[in-house]
Parts: C-alpha cells; sequence; structure tokens
C-alpha cells in the first residue's frame, strides 16, 4: 500500500475502533437533545399574545431625493448605511431612545429595551410606506399598552430624527393568542444534539489518529493481524517460556505439521533448520544486493558472542552452520566468511556506503583478537561494499552481545538515526549513550552527510530479571548464568523493519506509547505494530534479533 491508503486505512480503522465510543456519545447527544427540547417546549408552550399594527409614514425629502439627517441623534455613518428613508425609520423605531420612551409611557417598570427589541418586528409592507408591526407579549392587556405608547413615541420622535411629513396609525393594536414554535423547532434541536454527540465520537476518534497515527496497543495488532492469541496472552511470563518451549518440542518431533500449516500462506516459507538458539539476526546470512538485483548472502562465523573468551554458551557449531544451510534453502548464492566472526546485530547499514558499529564490540577480545581496527574496517568494505563504517564506543548497558549496535541506535533514513537515550544522568546508561552521541554528531556518513539524531527513549523503569522468570531458564554447562534483580538490556531501537511496517517491542512501560510515537512520527509510511516483546527479552535480545530480512532477489 502506498502512504495515502496506510493513513486512509489507519483513519477508518480508528474510527471503527472507536465506534462504541462514538455510539454513546451519539446517545449521549440524543438525550440531552430530548431533554433541552423539552424544556424549550414547556418554556414556549404557554399562550403568549401577538399585537399588531401598522402605521403610514411620509417623508420630505431633499432636492437631491437623500433623506436628511435632522438630529444629533443618529451619527453619520450609522445614518447613511441605511438604505432608504423606511430603512430609517425602522432603525429608529427599534432604538434604544424610542423603546425606553414607550416603556416610560406604558409605565411598564419590570420592562427592559432589550424585552421589546427581542420580541418587536417591524417589516415593510410591498415597498410601499406602510409599516407593519408586531410585538410578541405573555399579556394581551399590557402587550397592547405598550404597543398603543410604541406608536405615540414612534410620532413624537420620527419628526425630530428625520424629516418626515407625518406619522398616521392605519389599525389600532389588537392582539391575537398565539403558543410557541411549531413541533418542528424542537425535532431539529433533538436532531442537532444527535449530530453533535456522533460528532464528537468521531472527531475524538481522528484526534487520536493525528496525534498517534500508527496502533497503540496489543488488541490494535490482533485486529489487524487477524489473531486470536496476543490478546489472551496472560501477564505471567512462566506462560510465554512454557509455551515456546512446547512449541519448540512440536516442532521438532512433527515439522511436517508446521509446513502443512502454512503451505497455503504465500507469505510464509517455513524452513526447517535446527540451531542451538533462536537468534536468526546473529546467526543468518548478511544479505547484500548487486547493481543488477542479485542477492546473496554473507556466511559470517559465530562463536555465540564471545567464544572461549566471554562466548555465552559452550556449543553453537548448529548456529554457526545455519546461515549458510538458510542460503542453500532458498537457492541463494552464498559468500564463505568463516575466517572473520561477525554477528548480523552488530552492524547497521544505511545502503549508501556507511556501516554503524560500536568498538565495544567488534573490537572484543573474543572475536577477531588478531585484526586490528583497520583490517576490521576492510573486512567490512570488502563483503558489504561500503566505503565507511562510522564507529560508536558503546551499546547497551548489560548488553551481553558486547553491545551490539542494533540494540543501541538504527537508520530511520538516510544520514538519519535513532539513538537510545536516558535525560537520568545517574541511569548507567546516560555515559554510554552521551558518548554515542557525541560520535554520531562529529562524524559524517560516506557520501560526506551529518547525522541527525532522534533519541528514542529507553523504559523508564529498569526491565530486570524477576524470580518467577529465573525458575523458566535451562542453563547448560558452560553456558552463562542470570540472577534475579539482574538488569536486562531492554532498548526500543531493537525493532523490525517489514513490508510496510514496524514491529516495536514493548515492555509494559510509560514510555512504550512514547516510542510508538516516535518511529510512527519517523516512518509515516508505514504502521506501527507494539508487541509485548519481555518474553524476547528474557532470553537476551529482542525482535530485531529474531528476525533476519531476506531481500527480493
Amino acid at each position: 500500500m502506498d502512504n495515502d491508503e496506510i493513513r486512509i486505512s489507519d483513519l477508518l480503522y480508528t474510527v471503527f475502533k472507536h465506534r462504541k465510543t462514538i455510539l454513546v456519545l451519539g446517545l449521549l447527544g440524543f438525550f440531552c437533545g430530548f431533554v433541552f427540547s423539552g424544556v424549550s417546549f414547556l418554556r414556549n408552550s404557554r399562550t403568549n399574545y401577538a399585537v399588531n399594527c401598522s402605521v403610514a409614514i411620509t417623508s420630505q425629502p431633499s432636492a437631491d431625493g437623500v433623506v436628511n439627517n435632522n438630529s444629533d441623534y443618529l451619527s453619520s455613518n450609522t445614518f447613511y448605511q441605511t438604505l432608504n428613508m423606511m430603512d430609517a425609520a425602522t432603525f429608529v423605531m427599534k432604538s434604544e431612545r424610542t423603546l425606553q420612551a414607550a416603556i416610560d409611557r406604558a409605565g411598564l417598570v419590570s420592562v427592559t429595551t432589550q424585552d421589546v427589541s427581542q420580541n418587536l418586528q417591524v417589516s415593510r409592507y410591498n415597498e410601499t410606506q406602510v409599516l407593519l408591526l408586531t410585538l410578541t407579549w405573555n399579556n394581551a392587556e399590557a402587550g397592547v399598552q405598550l404597543m398603543n405608547a410604541l406608536v405615540d413615541a414612534i410620532k413624537e420622535i420620527l419628526p425630530e430624527t428625520l424629516m418626515m411629513g407625518s406619522v398616521a396609525m392605519i389599525d389600532a393594536p389588537e392582539a391575537a393568542s398565539t403558543t410557541g414554535g411549531g413541533a418542528g423547532q424542537y425535532v431539529r434541536l433533538w436532531v442537532i444534539f444527535c449530530v453533535l454527540g456522533l460528532a464528537a465520537g468521531a472527531g475524538l476518534a481522528v484526534l487520536e489518529f493525528f496525534l498517534r497515527p500508527t496502533l497503540l496497543n496489543v488488541k490494535d495488532v490482533e485486529d489487524v493481524l487477524k489473531l486470536e492469541t496476543l490478546g489472551s496472552i496472560p501477564k505471567d511470563n512462566s506462560y510465554f517460556q512454557k509455551s515456546m518451549q512446547l512449541l519448540s518440542e512440536t516442532h521438532r518431533a512433527d515439522a511436517g505439521a508446521v509446513q502443512a500449516e502454512f503451505a497455503g500462506d504465500e507469505n510464509i516459507h517455513v524452513l526447517t533448520i535446527e540451531t542451538d538458539d533462536a537468534w536468526a539476526r546473529d546467526v543468518g546470512p548478511t544479505c547484500v544486493v548487486d547493481d543488477h538485483g542479485t542477492v546473496r548472502g554473507v556466511d559470517w562465523q559465530f562463536n555465540a558472542w564471545g567464544g572461549m573468551v566471554d562466548g555465552l554458551y559452550a556449543h553453537w557449531e548448529k548456529d554457526n552452520a545455519a546461515a549458510r544451510a538458510i542460503c542453500a534453502a532458498l537457492g541463494m548464492d552464498c559468500y564463505d566468511a568463516q575466517h572473520f566472526v561477525l554477528e548480523g546485530g552488530s552492524i547497521h547499514s544505511d545502503g549508501e556506503g556507511t556501516i554503524l558499529a560500536t568498538e565495544a564490540c567488534l573490537l572484543s577480545r573474543g572475536r577477531n583478537p588478531e585484526l586490528s581496527r583497520a583490517e576490521i574496517e576492510q573486512e567490512l568494505k570488502n563483503y558489504l561494499g561500503a566505503q565507511k563504517i562510522v564507529w560508536l564506543p558503546r551499546g547497551i548497558y548489560n548488553d551481553e552481545t558486547n553491545e551490539h549496535v542494533d540494540n543501541v541506535c538504527a537508520y530511520v533514513g538516510p544520514a538519519e538515526v535513532v539513538l537510545a537515550w536516558t535525560e537520568d544522568e545517574n541511569d548507567p546508561q546516560y555515559a554510554l549513550s552521551r558518548a554515542s552521541l557525541d560520535a554520531l554528531e562529529a562524524a559524517t556518513d560516506a557520501k560526506g552527510r551529518h547525522f541527525t539524531v532522534h533519541k528514542l527513549p529507553i523504559p523508564a523503569k529498569p526491565i530486570c530479571v524477576t524470580e518467577e522468570e529465573l525458575q523458566g531458564y535451562a542453563f547448560e554447562e558452560g553456558e552463562d548464568t542470570r540472577e534475579a534483580g539482574e538488569r536486562l538490556a531492554a532498548s526500543y531501537v531493537n525493532f523490525y523493519i517489514s513490508n510496510g511496517g514496524i514491529i516495536l517491542p514493548q515492555f509494559g512501560d510509560e514510555n512504550d506509547a512514547e516510542a510508538v510515537r516516535i518511529l510512527g512520527g519517523l516512518f509515516p509510511g508505514r504502521r506501527v505494530y507494539p508487541i509485548p516483546a519481555r518474553s524476547i527479552l528474557v532470553g537476551g535480545g529482542n525482535i530485531h534479533c529474531v528476525t533476519q530480512q531476506i531481500p527480493r532477489g
């Protein structure tokens, strides 16, 4: 889908997601409309009286036909805004002076000029010099009395204000009973409130769409992906570990059943390749594409993130064979780089000649101790077609991979990256991120461009191993162990860029939504899928670590 299709589908989905809220607000508007229209009906249902009267006026215009202002009562600006003599007369009739004079003559102490003005209508009869006066009043006798007083005031004030020949009453004031407006006005009021309620609900949905143009929770992901499992996963981490273990055993016991399960899905291809662990990013092939679109894999040597120096487990033979096996299964050519130790998560490429890496990882003693920094750079350039390596000093605190770059910094565009960040100077991550920020700000990429760095917060509260989670581990001899309370290397930078989407880890932290917001803004053409990822994190990595993209060749 293109950008517009994604945005329209997101908007429609957001409105659909809030359908219950929209319905509730619509019903609330329906109820409010019922109440207000009822109150309005009761207020207007009492008997009112329409007091009608007509007067004829004559004028004495000047030689040029213009009605003259005969008093200081009307300002010149106000007077000359009238179209003709009858408009001027109407204005004077409804003026404060005329109405107050009428009230005083009628002796109505509690009545104001505003009361009279709101209930008095003056209209011209068929372009003649006859004016029709209608006064709506709640008492017939008082209404007639007030109308007579008004006509007397008009007879006195009009000649003083305008050059009038005479003012004569044609019909004496008469009162006719009437009631409030018809039922139509109350129905309209009712409908207006209903529409306002529905519009308010839809407005909230649209507001969420513009403020957070991405999916925000697991239920959203479930709805979009048509999954039935995500919403029912409890927070009990032993459930995750147990489920993963059962799935693993089931798949090993019956790989054919797994193949059959996805046989009809053109987007899912199951490769049955045995490994020692689950980190596809590090053990799978790093793919490169030439100018003709041909894709090849690079088979790096894998030694469990440090081999016998500081590796995480003692046996990694299956992992080391995985990249070549994947290439073979996909019918893809493979470069043999078994002389060089590297994991896919330890590098990031912009596809335009620049590689990001951390010194803490690639220069560690457990990988290629016999090679100098310059020789390591040359190996990367040879196999990845790169022109420049940008080194960051450190990665994420307590990252057992010797601080892979994919957990601390990632490209979001040419010369544009996100960097894991904290403003807490007492957090051990602060100094590490600060050092990387300084390095990025001082560097340029292969094309000579300076980097734009977006700070992506780490979880507000450190994510640590619980005693319960510790019970789910099964450590082999020689494998690195964990302790309850040990801080895990949780980072939102460990996201995966899919076709049209961003798969983003979530940790049940207050910064989860902020990470969604930031990446949603940086990838406007992609939908952000927030995925609960603690169960992956307790294993030592995250979403980017368990995935590895294979470009279409």
